[in-house]
């Protein structure tokens, strides 16, 4: 496998994986975090996704995204003006 900086990889096909893309995913390793170890590479079907299946990723702390503020868009004006 070539080298990234992504800590997981996901890999969707349609077709069952083969032993050999099993084994090459496996080589891949785990990431570890404070809430477990993860694969590094995934491999799920199209199948899978559409029964529900997920893939296995650390949790992610909401906190983390910061919402925009609210634009007050009564004083907006129009796209196009009057003259």
């Amino acid at each position: 496998m070539s080298e990234t900086s992504a800590p997981i990889g996901l890999f969707i096909t349609l077709a069952s994986a083969t032993k050999n893309m099993i084994a090459e995913a496996a080589s891949a390793g785990q990431y570890e975090t404070e809430f477990g170890k993860y694969p590094r590479v995934q491999i799920l079907t199209i199948v899978d996704l559409f029964n529900g299946k997920k893939p296995a990723i650390p949790f992610i702390d909401p906190a983390m995204f910061k919402k925009a503020p609210k634009v007050d868009t009564t004083k907006q004006e129009g796209l196009f003006q009057k003259d």
